[in-house]
């Protein structure tokens, strides 16, 4: 059972994170259905998203969120002095590609993400779901529309490849 002492400090931790949050909240976007969605940091410097309701969208688990006018781009470090892995989430298009790889590349149809940690380049459509993997022996890989990416290899010599569906 919680103390009467245990409530009360309960109840002035949420009225002071009520009062708090929306003054460490950084930027408001809206969606197409015009819902107001907030970046907001936690007391302990996690990042998420919160709807005008206030329920987290996004969880308060990475270290920085930032929104570009298409997506929330997400991430966190593993150790302070590497690059932060990242992850992007779009609520228009419907896709959340988690905070894994090095880079992530959307382009009209297809989104390329690469991972240093696993050495491979994740082919996703604009649903968010993985639809090929490709080596990461190669220099760069870019999407160039719904089913084609292009591949530079570590000559620079430049190739396509495309994408062979099974649906």
């Amino acid at each position: 059972m919680m103390t009467t002492r245990k409530k009360n400090l309960l109840i002035v931790i949420i009225f002071m994170l009520a009062i708090i949050c929306p003054q460490i909240c950084d930027a408001d976007q809206s969606d197409q259905n015009n819902d107001i969605y907030t970046i907001c940091m936690t007391e302990n410097h996690k990042e998420g998203v919160q709807n005008k309701a206030g329920e987290w969208i996004i969880p308060p688990i990475y270290d920085g969120v930032s929104f570009d006018s298409y997506s929330y781009w997400v991430w966190f470090r593993i150790k302070q002095d590497e690059p932060p892995l990242i992850g992007v989430v779009n609520f228009r298009e419907g896709f959340a590609i988690p905070a894994y790889y090095d880079d992530i590349l959307i382009g009209d149809g297809l989104i390329v993400a690469y991972s240093s940690l696993a050495k491979v380049y994740d082919i996703y459509d604009m649903s968010g779901r993985l639809i090929t993997i490709l080596s990461g022996e190669y220099e760069y890989i870019t999407p160039v529309d719904e089913n084609t990416v292009e591949i530079i290899d570590q000559d620079l010599n430049i190739s396509y490849y495309t994408i062979q569906r099974c649906w």
